[in-house]
Protein backbone atom coordinates (compact mmCIF):
# COMPACT_ATOMS: atom_id res chain seq x y z
CA UNK A 1 0.00 0.00 0.00
CA UNK A 2 3.06 2.57 0.90
CA UNK A 3 4.79 1.74 -2.68
CA UNK A 4 1.35 2.46 -4.18
CA UNK A 5 0.27 5.96 -2.61
CA UNK A 6 4.74 6.68 -3.40
CA UNK A 7 3.39 6.14 -7.00
CA UNK A 8 0.31 8.27 -6.86
CA UNK A 9 2.27 10.73 -5.34
CA UNK A 10 4.58 11.16 -8.13
CA UNK A 11 1.66 11.25 -10.78
CA UNK A 12 -0.51 13.40 -8.99
CA UNK A 13 2.00 16.27 -7.67
CA UNK A 14 3.37 17.63 -11.33
CA UNK A 15 -0.52 17.40 -12.43
CA UNK A 16 -1.21 19.79 -9.13
CA UNK A 17 1.98 21.73 -9.64
CA UNK A 18 0.71 22.47 -13.81
CA UNK A 19 -2.67 23.13 -12.32
CA UNK A 20 -1.41 26.02 -10.24
CA UNK A 21 0.65 27.06 -12.78
CA UNK A 22 -2.50 27.10 -15.10
CA UNK A 23 -4.75 29.63 -12.24
CA UNK A 24 -1.70 31.98 -11.99
CA UNK A 25 -1.27 32.36 -15.53
CA UNK A 26 -5.20 32.81 -16.16
CA UNK A 27 -5.57 35.48 -13.39
CA UNK A 28 -2.29 37.11 -14.62
CA UNK A 29 -4.11 37.70 -18.11
CA UNK A 30 -7.54 38.33 -16.67
CA UNK A 31 -5.99 40.83 -14.52
CA UNK A 32 -4.13 42.84 -17.15
CA UNK A 33 -7.32 43.34 -18.79
CA UNK A 34 -9.53 43.67 -16.07
CA UNK A 35 -6.44 46.57 -14.92
CA UNK A 36 -6.24 48.47 -17.77
CA UNK A 37 -10.07 48.58 -18.41
CA UNK A 38 -10.68 49.83 -14.89
CA UNK A 39 -7.62 52.44 -14.57
CA UNK A 40 -9.34 53.92 -18.36
CA UNK A 41 -13.19 53.69 -17.68
CA UNK A 42 -12.68 55.03 -14.58
CA UNK A 43 -9.85 57.21 -15.47
CA UNK A 44 -7.91 56.90 -12.48
CA UNK A 45 -4.70 58.72 -11.87
CA UNK A 46 -2.08 56.21 -11.70
CA UNK A 47 0.59 59.20 -10.80
CA UNK A 48 -0.74 59.03 -7.19
CA UNK A 49 -1.41 57.01 -4.45
CA UNK A 50 -4.00 54.23 -4.86
CA UNK A 51 -7.36 54.35 -3.19
CA UNK A 52 -8.41 52.33 -0.85
CA UNK A 53 -4.92 50.70 -0.65
CA UNK A 54 -1.06 51.07 0.58
CA UNK A 55 0.37 50.80 -2.79
CA UNK A 56 -0.41 49.91 -6.36
CA UNK A 57 0.23 46.16 -5.99
CA UNK A 58 -2.30 45.77 -3.21
CA UNK A 59 -4.68 47.79 -5.42
CA UNK A 60 -4.43 45.45 -7.98
CA UNK A 61 -4.96 42.48 -5.88
CA UNK A 62 -8.09 44.34 -4.47
CA UNK A 63 -9.50 44.89 -7.35
CA UNK A 64 -9.29 42.00 -9.14
CA UNK A 65 -10.48 39.57 -6.48
CA UNK A 66 -6.93 37.78 -6.20
CA UNK A 67 -6.96 34.97 -3.82
CA UNK A 68 -4.49 36.57 -1.27
CA UNK A 69 -3.55 32.96 -1.20
CA UNK A 70 -1.58 33.00 -4.28
CA UNK A 71 -0.86 36.67 -4.72
CA UNK A 72 0.66 38.93 -2.40
CA UNK A 73 2.08 42.46 -2.94
CA UNK A 74 5.69 43.16 -4.10
CA UNK A 75 8.63 45.65 -3.81
CA UNK A 76 9.67 45.64 -7.54
CA UNK A 77 13.61 45.20 -7.20
CA UNK A 78 15.94 48.29 -7.69
CA UNK A 79 12.52 50.79 -7.45
CA UNK A 80 10.29 51.79 -5.40
CA UNK A 81 7.24 50.47 -7.26
CA UNK A 82 5.26 47.76 -6.13
CA UNK A 83 3.46 44.85 -7.80
CA UNK A 84 1.80 41.43 -7.49
CA UNK A 85 3.73 38.05 -7.07
CA UNK A 86 2.03 34.75 -7.50
CA UNK A 87 2.97 32.57 -4.44
CA UNK A 88 3.38 28.87 -5.76
CA UNK A 89 4.16 27.04 -2.72
CA UNK A 90 1.80 28.57 -0.45
CA UNK A 91 4.41 30.75 1.46
CA UNK A 92 7.33 32.25 -0.90
CA UNK A 93 6.27 34.37 -3.53
CA UNK A 94 7.75 34.30 -7.18
CA UNK A 95 8.37 37.54 -7.67
CA UNK A 96 7.06 40.77 -8.82
CA UNK A 97 5.96 39.86 -12.72
CA UNK A 98 2.84 42.81 -13.08
CA UNK A 99 2.84 46.25 -11.86
CA UNK A 100 1.40 49.92 -12.81
CA UNK A 101 4.14 51.80 -13.57
CA UNK A 102 3.81 55.53 -12.51
CA UNK A 103 6.65 57.13 -13.99
CA UNK A 104 5.83 55.43 -17.42
CA UNK A 105 2.14 55.31 -16.82
CA UNK A 106 1.99 51.81 -18.13
CA UNK A 107 1.00 48.18 -16.79
CA UNK A 108 3.97 46.08 -17.36
CA UNK A 109 3.79 42.45 -17.24
CA UNK A 110 7.42 40.99 -17.16
CA UNK A 111 7.86 37.09 -17.03
CA UNK A 112 11.56 37.89 -16.25
CA UNK A 113 10.98 39.11 -13.39
CA UNK A 114 10.00 35.61 -12.08
CA UNK A 115 12.05 33.54 -9.77
CA UNK A 116 13.81 30.55 -10.94
CA UNK A 117 13.12 28.32 -7.84
CA UNK A 118 11.14 25.43 -8.07
CA UNK A 119 7.50 25.71 -9.37
CA UNK A 120 7.96 29.42 -9.89
CA UNK A 121 10.50 28.85 -12.49
CA UNK A 122 8.05 26.51 -13.89
CA UNK A 123 5.87 29.16 -14.39
CA UNK A 124 8.87 31.64 -15.72
CA UNK A 125 9.89 28.62 -18.58
CA UNK A 126 6.53 28.70 -19.49
CA UNK A 127 6.32 31.64 -20.85
CA UNK A 128 9.84 31.28 -22.86
CA UNK A 129 9.90 31.45 -26.39
CA UNK A 130 11.87 29.38 -29.16
CA UNK A 131 14.41 32.60 -29.79
CA UNK A 132 14.67 32.21 -25.11
CA UNK A 133 13.08 35.39 -24.54
CA UNK A 134 10.45 35.96 -21.66
CA UNK A 135 6.89 37.25 -22.81
CA UNK A 136 6.41 41.07 -21.32
CA UNK A 137 3.34 42.94 -22.50
CA UNK A 138 3.41 46.96 -21.97
CA UNK A 139 -0.19 48.66 -22.04
CA UNK A 140 -0.08 52.08 -21.53
CA UNK A 141 -2.30 54.58 -20.38
CA UNK A 142 -2.06 57.53 -21.66
CA UNK A 143 -2.30 58.50 -25.90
Amino acid sequence: MKRFLKIMALVIAPLMADSAIDEIKSDILKTQKATAKKVFSEDIDITQKPNGAKNWGEWVIKNNNLDGKKWKSAKIKGTSMWGISPVLDGKNDCGAVLWICQHTKRLVFNAEKLSENGACGELKASYKNENGEYKKVIVPFTF
